[in-house]
């Protein structure tokens, strides 16, 4: 049975990791933490849609060229959550409302919506963090059988470490306040996570919506993945409590032209 540091110690490990702004320092911290869990990675060719949003206010008809509505070009690219500038990353939610809440929608703001759909026998590999915390809390996951397989082959006095250890990682992830540290713990994290694992992307809680799921993909797969299954212009009519939206769409694209990038309006 694999045996995990002590709760004890991934605890110590975490504190330190919230305590330091410095990336060299942090670095061995984050890979430290990375390592006292094994990585689920999962195939994923769902039928669902996974949404992308723009916010249009100065452009208020939306965009024409699919690459306006796709990941930024490189020498557009900040720092974000899980990329460094100039290394832009294709993030895509599960659900248009939790796209709002990750955009900080106001009302009267307007967004072009991209829905992008699996291609015909394509899939994307991705690890999924904070999987382990959420089928402990409400025993939610698609993913039950690998789950329980996981916890099988885990010594019974490392479960604690194990559940800590997924916790921590899915909060640093998706963390309201990371900007505030220009995404450095994030970044590390993302960077660690896709140089050590196989994978086209990483799966991770909602910022703002905890019960959605968000991607950050690679986009020299994006293209040979995903086609653009939808896209309209909404502008938002109503903000609620819970990352609720009432909007209106108030323009539908007619078709998209993958052959030559464009949106048909």
């Amino acid at each position: 049975m694999k045996k995990l540091l002590p709760l004890q110690e991934v605890n110590k490990l975490a504190t330190l990791i919230l305590e330091s702004n410095d990336s060299e320092a942090l670095r061995p911290l984050i890979n430290d933490v990375r390592k006292n869990i094994a990585i689920l990675i999962f195939q994923h060719s769902a039928e669902s849609t996974l949404w992308r949003a723009r916010k249009c206010n100065e452009t208020p008809d939306g965009f024409d060229c699919i690459d306006d509505v796709m990941q930024p070009p490189t020498n557009f690219t900040p720092n974000n959550r899980l990329n460094n500038a100039g290394e832009p990353i294709l993030y895509l939610s599960t659900g248009t409302h939790a796209v709002f809440s990750e955009c900080h929608a106001e009302i009267n703001d307007i967004f072009h919506i991209t829905g992008l759909k699996f291609r015909e026998n394509k899939s994307l590999t991705y690890c999924s963090i904070g999987e382990i915390s959420r089928y402990y809390k409400w025993q939610d996951s698609t993913h039950s059988e690998v789950l329980d397989e996981m916890i099988a082959e885990t010594d019974p006095l490392s479960i604690d470490s194990l559940i800590f250890t997924d916790t921590f990682l899915a909060s640093l992830l998706s963390d309201k306040n990371a900007r505030e540290r220009d995404y450095l713990h994030t970044r590390i994290l993302a960077d660690l996570l896709f140089k050590n694992n196989n994978i086209d992307a990483i799966a991770y809680p909602g910022v703002e919506s905890e019960q959605q799921q968000n991607f950050a993909i690679k986009p020299e797969v994006a293209n040979d993945i995903f086609e653009i299954a939808n896209a309209f212009v909404i502008k938002i009519t109503e903000k609620y409590l819970c990352g609720m939206y009432g909007f209106e769409i108030t323009r539908q694209a007619k078709a998209i032209d993958h052959k030559n990038r464009l949106i048909v309006w």
